[in-house]
């Protein structure tokens, strides 16, 4: 029986079988370096775009800046930086940059803010990514606001009010 299953194995991997392998394997890479390379582009920490596979670099760098606990604090430090950046100046200018492939420091901490205001249908893009919200006055509002946001998500996607209610005791 082993000998049957090795005969089998190697009259399908034949000399043919192989080489298309090996080729279609370095076009699927070459193709995924070439791809990362002309799609995604990043803002990087003195406002000069970067493209390429150079951007995660720079965004990694530029991310730097925006690390921290979302407490009162950090929202207030974040609002007044974002106002004041070359990305959100940059975005108002080219309106699909976000949703191109394009990179911010802002994205992860503004999406975060942004999903409290748009709750389940939020979504990525140039629009998703403002701070102008009244519930970022004080912490305890934001942290208010967030929880009904993840309540309704969370009814809207199948649990049952009970199911919340026992979660909402949880929480506090």
């Amino acid at each position: 029986m082993r000998r049957q299953i090795w005969l089998e194995y190697k009259k399908v991997w034949n000399e043919v079988t192989r080489v298309s392998v090996a080729v279609m394997c370095i076009v699927a890479v070459l193709h995924l370096l070439v791809y990362l390379n002309l799609q995604y582009r990043a803002i990087d920490s003195q406002g000069q775009i970067v493209e390429g596979l150079a951007s995660y670099r720079a965004l990694r760098e530029a991310s730097e800046a925006v690390k921290g606990t979302m407490d009162g604090d950090y929202i207030k430090a974040l609002v007044e930086s974002y106002n004041n950046s070359f990305d959100k100046a940059y975005m108002a200018e080219h309106r699909g940059f976000l949703g191109t492939g394009g990179m911010t420091k802002y994205m992860v901490p503004n999406y975060f803010v942004n999903y409290v205001y748009f709750g389940a249908y939020m979504s990525n893009g140039n629009n998703k990514i403002g701070l102008d919200y009244d519930f970022l006055e004080s912490e305890e509002t934001f942290y208010q606001t967030y929880r009904e946001t993840v309540k309704e998500h969370l009814l809207l996607v199948s649990y049952t009010e009970e199911q919340v209610q026992i979660l909402e005791k949880k929480i506090r």
